[in-house]
């Protein structure tokens, strides 16, 4: 079950869970994981799923706000 369907959607989540108000989510598109070499995330948007970039750590999460690849 996919529980998050867009950036505003996120983000809400995860200042309601208490992460700083100036916390922040982009999509990361297609296009944008191929070029970094991410097939697990080109697989999943292919197949409908979504992934978001937290802009503080650069962390990627997917749609249900599980950490999906961590930025190291």
């Amino acid at each position: 079950m996919v529980k998050f369907k867009n950036v505003e959607e996120i983000t809400k989540s995860f200042i309601n869970d208490g992460w700083n108000e100036s916390t922040t989510f982009s999509e990361l598109s297609e296009k944008e994981a191929s070029k970094k070499g991410y097939s697990f995330a080109v697989n999943g948007i292919r197949k409908g799923r979504k992934y978001f970039v937290m802009s503080v750590s650069g962390n990627i999460f997917d749609d249900n706000g599980k950490i999906a690849m961590y930025n190291i």
